[in-house]
Formats: structure tokens, C-alpha cells, sequence
């Protein structure tokens, strides 16, 4: 332990700040639930939304967003048969 007062005596091991090796930290960093979650916001806006808001008529929908569509009951129960309809079309153009 160094005394406070003593300022004539040398430091034996010479303290130095090293930077931390990788990324800096933000401090904006969420986790992946919160992630997960805009996600689905974006797709659910994506479906839900008019196409003049930046939404997707249930022509252009992936395969992705209509078993999305599906798996959701609040948007099965409006757009189940439209996804059905859509995934139908997407699994025939692959033959």
C-alpha cells in the first residue's frame, strides 16, 4: 500500500490504461428477446399495414411471412386464407 503523503517514491509497476481490444460498447445494446420482438412488429406491419404505408399486398408475401400470418391467431383469423392461398403459389412455382 502506498502511503498518500510519500511523493518522491516510484510506482514498481507503472500504471497504464490499456484500450480494451474489440468494439466500443455503445451502451444501445438490447437483448435478443427485444430483437425478436421488433421483428415481429416489422413483419406484422409489413402484412397488416396498406401498401401506401409501406405494407405488402398478400401477393408479394414470402413463405416466411405467410407461416408467419399462420402461426399468429389474431392475424390467421384475417388472413389465414389469403397465406394459404400464397403458400400455395409459392410451393408450386418450384416445380
Amino acid at each position: 500500500m502506498i502511503d498518500p503523503a510519500d511523493h518522491m517514491t516510484l510506482p514498481l509497476i507503472p500504471q497504464t490504461v490499456t484500450k480494451k481490444r474489440g468494439r466500443p460498447a455503445t451502451g444501445k445494446a438490447r437483448t435478443a428477446a427485444q430483437r425478436k420482438a421488433e421483428q415481429r412488429a416489422n413483419v406484422r406491419t409489413k402484412i397488416v399495414a396498406p401498401e401506401s404505408d409501406g405494407g405488402k399486398s398478400s401477393e408479394s408475401w414470402t413463405l416466411q411471412e405467410c407461416l408467419f400470418v399462420l402461426a399468429d391467431a389474431k392475424l390467421r383469423d384475417s388472413y389465414g386464407k389469403e397465406a394459404h392461398k400464397r403458400i400455395g403459389v409459392l410451393l408450386t412455382k418450384g416445380d
